[in-house]
């Protein structure tokens, strides 16, 4: 199964690192959910999840990879949440050189799941796109295209 897209950034976010919480934006970001065995995860991953239905009413995803542009690390680097262990950010745009055009990205999601939990991943339940300032207080725009998920063999 791949996940392909296209997306653009005039611009960078000044002072962002996804690697510390303090300082976590990202211009672009591509997130997948999967769903997964909640009972398979550690007594303080549950009492997570427990306290976001309480809060939300609403079970949160099993697992979260997040696609990201990012000028602080190379690309294919995988940068765990510094809030859960439940969503990693796998940079797949690195730098200002593709600035104002256009990229098409195509991903494996079972590849990158793998690469992310060190197991195959469960059902997709969700794909969402996002641009964050909100720990920089600067501002960003992203432009997002033709997301789409392809099975193979349909």
């Amino acid at each position: 199964m791949t996940l392909n897209w296209e997306w653009k950034t005039d611009a960078l976010i000044a002072g962002a690192d996804n690697r510390d919480k303090d300082r976590e934006d990202a211009p672009l970001r591509v997130l997948v959910a999967f769903d997964g065995d909640i009972a398979s995860l550690s007594e303080a991953e549950r009492k997570r999840f427990s306290r976001a239905k309480n809060l939300t009413g609403r079970e949160i995803p099993y697992a979260v990879l997040m696609y990201i542009w990012t000028d602080q690390v190379p690309v294919g680097t995988l940068i765990p949440s510094a809030h859960t262990s439940r969503v990693k950010m796998l940079a797949v745009s690195s730098g200002s050189g593709d600035l104002g055009r256009w990229q098409s990205v195509r991903r494996n999601l079972a590849d990158d799941y793998k690469k992310a939990y060190g197991a195959d991943p469960g059902p997709v339940s969700g794909v969402a796109v996002m641009t964050d300032t909100d720990n920089t207080g600067t501002m960003a725009v992203g432009s997002y295209s033709n997301i789409r998920i392809d099975c193979e063999g349909r």
